[in-house]
C-alpha cells in the first residue's frame, strides 16, 4: 500500500499542470474504516471518470471484491428444566438453525466473477439469560440443568452482490425466528457494505495504458479471493463509476516482516500513473 502511495505522489509531482484530480489519503483501511467514513461525511459532489486506489499488488488490476456485513444480536428461546427439554425452546439450537437458514438464503445471491456469498458464525455465547435489575443488561450464565434461553452471536457475511444490505438479512432472520418460536433481539449492525465490481469493458482505456507501458497483457487479480476493500464505500457513494486498485508491491510478502518492493516495479507503476493522470485529468 505504501509503495502505491509513493508512486502516485511521485506521479503527481511530474504532472503539475494536471487539473480535476482529487487525491485522498486516509487511515484505518482494514479495521473500522474510520478514515473513509470520515471522508464520505464531508465529500463534495463529484463524478470522476475513474477511481484509482494505489492499494493494489503485483501490478494487476483489481476490479472488485465481496462486501462486508457484520451483525451482532441475541436469540431468545424458552427455558425449562433439563429433565424436560421438550417444554422449552433451546436458544443454542435455534441460533445454529437460524444461521443455517441465513446461509441458504444467501445462496440465492452469487456473482459469476465474485462467486458465492458466504456466512461465518464467528462467535456464540449461550446459556441461561441473566438480566441485571438495575441496568437491564443481559448476560449469559452457566446453568447446566436448564434449557438455554439466550444465544448471543456475532456473524460475518461476505455478500457477492452490491445490493445486499444488512437490514434485508435481519428482516429475513427475524421472520425465520418468529416462525420457529424463537426471538431475535438486541441487533447491532457493525458493518453494512455490499460488493463492488467494475466490468473490464469499462476499463479499456486503463488497460491500453498498462499494456503499452509494460509491453505485456494486462493481468486481473481474482476478486473472489480478495478481502473487503473500502474503495467500495467511495464507489457506492458517488454513483459506482469505474474503479480499480493497482500497485507494485508483491502480494507474497504482504503483511510480512520483510515487506519489500522492487525498484523497477516502483518506477514502472509511477510512469503508468503519470499516463493515467494525463489521460483522465485535464
Amino acid at each position: 500500500m505504501k509503495s502505491g502511495v509513493a508512486c502516485f505522489l511521485s506521479a503527481l509531482s511530474l504532472c503539475k499542470d494536471i487539473r480535476d484530480v482529487m487525491l485522498i489519503l486516509y487511515v484505518d483501511e482494514e479495521y473500522d474504516f474510520l478514515g473513509m467514513r470520515a471522508i464520505l461525511e464531508d465529500l463534495p459532489r463529484i463524478s470522476p471518470h475513474l477511481l484509482l486506489s494505489a492499494d493494489g499488488s503485483d501490478m494487476a488490476i483489481g476490479n472488485g471484491c465481496r462486501g462486508l456485513i457484520e451483525i451482532h444480536g441475541n436469540i431468545f428461546g424458552v427455558s425449562a428444566h433439563a429433565g424436560r427439554p421438550h417444554l422449552g425452546v433451546n436458544a443454542i439450537y435455534g441460533a445454529i438453525d437460524s444461521m443455517r437458514f441465513l446461509t441458504e438464503y444467501l445462496s440465492n445471491y452469487s456473482h459469476p466473477i465474485l462467486g458465492a456469498s458466504s456466512l461465518n458464525l464467528a462467535r456464540l455465547n449461550a446459556g441461561k439469560a441473566d438480566i441485571d435489575p438495575k441496568t437491564a443488561n443481559i448476560s449469559v450464565v452457566e446453568q447446566i440443568n436448564s434449557v438455554p434461553d439466550l444465544a448471543q452471536f456475532k456473524v460475518d457475511i461476505r455478500p457477492s452482490s452490491p445490493n445486499i444490505r444488512a437490514e434485508q438479512l435481519v428482516n429475513a432472520l427475524r421472520d425465520y425466528c418468529h416462525m420457529h418460536k424463537i426471538r431475535l433481539d438486541n441487533v447491532n449492525i457493525q458493518h453494512n457494505y455490499g460488493a463492488w465490481y467494475t466490468e473490464p469493458e469499462e476499463l479499456y482505456e486503463l488497460e491500453s495504458i498498462i499494456s503499452s507501458m509494460t509491453g505485456n497483457a494486462v493481468n486481473y487479480a481474482n476478486p473472489s479471493l480478495r478481502g473487503y476493500i473500502d474503495l467500495q464505500m467511495l464507489w457506492d457513494a458517488i454513483g459506482r463509476p469505474p474503479a480499480v486498485t493497482f500497485g507494485p508491491g508483491p502480494s507474497s510478502v504482504c503483511h510480512q516482516i520483510d515487506e519489500y518492493c522492487e525498484m523497477d516495479k516502483l518506477i514502472m507503476t509511477r510512469d503508468i500513473f503519470v499516463e493515467v493522470l494525463k489521460n483522465f485529468g485535464t
